[in-house]
Order: structure tokens, then C-alpha cells, then sequence
């Protein structure tokens, strides 16, 4: 059921001449080099150059960024996939009529669903943002369900085919369903209850990911355009990201299995929430005469700075010297489920 992962191996491997996880590792790494492409045109289209830096800050050096970089895993191909889904829904959402934003997010949505099992929920974003665009008119909502019931269509469809059919398909969620419970390492590295995602944020990248989840909830808590911004789909562009995060974080932390790059979608929206909050915070400060704007602005470029390069020891202390695997929590905790 991962053909849309499984094909472009297939095709990374034929245009290298190699097999082996090599090929996939380095897709993985193209995957992670667009995806710094997407967030820096996402942020400097809609929120500005100031906030795109942060966001680049925070994404270039993550460790966890960096870890699914380097591995033949399809989680940081997803994440690319996911947010150029996030950029088209955004675009459409500014233009809904007479452009093909629209259709190319629910096409990104489908083919997130092709590669892997959270694509679900991506597509559920993509479908919900594509009919509710501000600006429409009722007999214009009517007229994109069925874009979004087709796109539903081709995403069974494609499963099926691939699956040799629906009951095959049917078997194979099953079997998958049914092999979770015997699978030992599952059972000690990746199962857990909603702090398994707090313990292994905290480990890896805390404050980033922290300051992500604040600038969320000032976003969603927010009605209207922050004052401190003339850019006019700032509010929108940060409320689609902010929604975005809430679905899929929601169901990961009730849902087993766990593991930190299942969650690999929302890492660059969350640190795109990080830079917006900070960006925010010091034209608070600077409104209260705290400072110069641009005073706080190279304070500011100094923490991140600083951050970058402690992020950065952290991906080399755990994924370099000690070599560990995976991005399951326990690893950096050294508490495995017994």
C-alpha cells in the first residue's frame, strides 16, 4: 500500500545504477533539501523574510530533521510532500477561483495517502481547507466536493489496484493491524500513551518545539490579522498550519504504534509557528520600548545561533557517536516498554 514511497525508490535505485538503502537514504536527503526550498517560500510569501529565517534556524539544524535526512526511511519524503500540500492549499485559499491550487493540494493530499498510512490525515486537511476557502459562494462549496469525492475515489482506487484488489487491500490493513501485536520491538520502543511524544520532544528539540505550540495556541486563540503585519494572509497562512498540526498531533497521541517520525508532518509547521512567535514577541517588545527592533532582532539571530549549534550537538551526540537506530522515544529516555 506504500507504492507512492516504493515507486520512487524503485526509480532512485535505476537512476543511480545501485540497490541497497542507499538510494533511499538519498531521497530522503532531496526530500529534506525541497522541503527547506518550501518552508523558506511559504514563510517569505506569507508571513515575511524575518520569520522565513527562524523557521530555516530552527528546520536546518533539528535533529530530528537531520536523523530522517540521512536514513532510507519515507518519513521526511512524506513531511516534504505534506507541507508542498500545505503551500497549494494556502495559494488556493488566498485565489480559490480560476486556479489549480486547489486540485493540486487534494493531489498532494492522495499521494501522501500512497506512501504512507498518516497521508490520511493529511488528505483530511487538504479536503476540508480545499471546500471551506473564504469567499465562496454555497453552489461554489457543491461544486468542489466533488473534487474532494473524487479525489477520495482515486486514493481507494490507487490502494486497490496496488493491493491486487479490495480484498486484498482489506487483508493487507489487517494483517498490518494484526502484526503490530507481534512485533517485540513495537511492543518496547513504541508503544506508549500521550507523554511518549512529550518525552521524546523534550529530548531531542524542547524549546523549538515548545515555542511552536504556543505560537498554535496564539494563533487559534487570535480572530484577526496581529497588528504587528501588513502581510494580508499572514493570519490565514499561520491558522492552516496551526490546524494542521492539532489533526494529526490529536490522533498520534492517541494511536498506536508510536514513534517520533510518524509524526515527521508537523515538525516544519510547528517551527514555522516558532519563528512567527518570536517575531511577534519582539515587536511586542520593541512597542514597549524595550528595545530597537532591530536591537532585539540581533539578540534574537544570536539565541538562534546558539540554538543551531546545540541542536546540532545533540543529533551528533545521539545519531552520530552512538549510532542509535531509530526515532523512538525510548531510545533517548532508556526506558523500552517491558
Amino acid at each position: 500500500t506504500r507504492f507512492g514511497f516504493n515507486v520512487p525508490a524503485a526509480l532512485a535505485m535505476a537512476v543511480t545504477g545501485r540497490d541497497g538503502s542507499d538510494p533511499l537514504a538519498w531521497l530522503s536527503t532531496v526530500s529534506s533539501i525541497a522541503l527547506l526550498m518550501l518552508v523558506a517560500y511559504f514563510a517569505y510569501r506569507f508571513l515575511g523574510p524575518w520569520i522565513a529565517i527562524g523557521a530555516l534556524a530552527f528546520l536546518i539544524a533539528s535533529p530530528i530533521d537531520l536523523a530522517m535526512a540521512r536514513r532510507a526511511w519515507g518519513d521526511e519524503m512524506l513531511a516534504c510532500t505534506a507541507f508542498a500540500m500545505l503551500l497549494a492549499l494556502v495559494l488556493h485559499r488566498v485565489r480559490p477561483r480560476g486556479h489549480l491550487w486547489g486540485p493540486l493540494a487534494l493531489a498532494l493530499g492522495v499521494f501522501a495517502v500512497w506512501q504512507k498510512e498518516t497521508g490520511l490525515l493529511v488528505l483530511a486537511v487538504a479536503c476540508l481547507g480545499y471546500v471551506t476557502a473564504p469567499g465562496l459562494e454555497t453552489r461554489e462549496r457543491l461544486l468542489l466536493v466533488r473534487w474532494v469525492a473524487l479525489a477520495g475515489a482515486v486514493t481507494l482506487g490507487g490502494l486497490a489496484f496496488a493491493s491486487g484488489g479490495v480484498g486484498n487491500l482489506y487483508d493487507v490493513l489487517r494483517g498490518n493491524t494484526r502484526s503490530v501485536a507481534r512485533n517485540e520491538y513495537a511492543q518496547q520502543y513504541q508503544m506508549g500513551g500521550p507523554l511518549y511524544y512529550l518525552r521524546g520532544f523534550t529530548a531531542l528539540h524542547a524549546i523549538p518545539i515548545a515555542l511552536g505550540c504556543v505560537g498554535l495556541v496564539r494563533t487559534l486563540a487570535r480572530r484577526t490579522q496581529p497588528a504587528t503585519s501588513s502581510l494580508p494572509h499572514l493570519h490565514d497562512a499561520l491558522r492552516v498550519l496551526s490546524w494542521f498540526v492539532v489533526a494529526l498531533l490529536g490522533v498520534a497521541l492517541f494511536y498506536s504504534p508510536k514513534n517520533l517520525r510518524y509524526v515527521s508532518v508537523v515538525y516544519a509547521p510547528l517551527y514555522v509557528l516558532a519563528a512567527a512567535l518570536l517575531h511577534e514577541a519582539a515587536h511586542a517588545l520593541a512597542a514597549r520600548r524595550w528595545g530597537t527592533l532591530r536591537d532585539l532582532y540581533v539578540i534574537a539571530a544570536v539565541l538562534l545561533t546558539m540554538s543551531a549549534a546545540h541542536d546540532y550537538q545533540v543529533f551528533d551526540n545521539y545519531f552520530v557517536e552512538r549510532a542509535i537506530p531509530d526515532l523512538a522515544t525510548p531510545w533517548f529516555t532508556g526506558s523500552p516498554n517491558r
